[in-house]
């Protein structure tokens, strides 16, 4: 009975990281394109897990948001759609839930100018100057875990490290 169990949570644990066996690119993950957006909405459906949290996050993104920025707009994302965007955040998720090192993806990835290069960390709370929607995913989140979210800023890829 407790080998069988093992190998449902095993598989099931499987399943959530990998998607269904034989499937490869990212129209298996939960976040794949739904409703028009990327969002991970089953986690930031869920109450909040946590009332501090410490996070990491791979920020993308796209030409449109170039006023957001002014001067400081990364020239990755200035050649970029919104399409493109959300296309890369799938795939960066992908190998980050397959345990691609985090950082090592932020230092790569990311547009975030304060994280991206040491990759590190925030701290979330309910205080904490970050947008509503970093803040609601940031407290959402298990440990370990990860999801995107969407800001005036880009996407967010977030993982929850504390």
């Amino acid at each position: 009975m407790r080998a069988r169990l093992r190998g449902l949570i095993t598989s099931g644990l499987l399943l959530m990281l990998f998607g269904p066996v034989g499937c490869s690119g990212e129209d298996h993950l939960p976040e794949a394109r739904q409703h028009g957006s990327i969002v991970s909405q089953h986690i930031m459906g869920r109450e909040l897990v946590t009332s501090k949290s410490e996070v990491r996050h791979i920020l993308i993104a796209w030409k449109d948001l170039s006023s957001v920025y002014g001067a400081a707009f990364d020239s990755r994302a200035a050649g970029r759609s919104q399409e493109e965007a959300e296309k890369l955040v799938l795939q960066l998720l992908r190998r980050a839930r397959q345990g691609e090192d985090f950082r090592k993806l932020m230092k790569e990835h990311s547009e975030d100018s304060t994280t991206a290069s040491s990759g590190g960390s925030y701290i979330v709370s309910l205080t904490a100057p970050l947008g509503p929607e970093f803040t609601k995913m940031g407290m959402r989140l298990y440990l370990g875990e990860i999801g995107v979210v969407k800001s005036p800023y880009g996407y967010h890829i977030i993982k929850r490290v504390q």
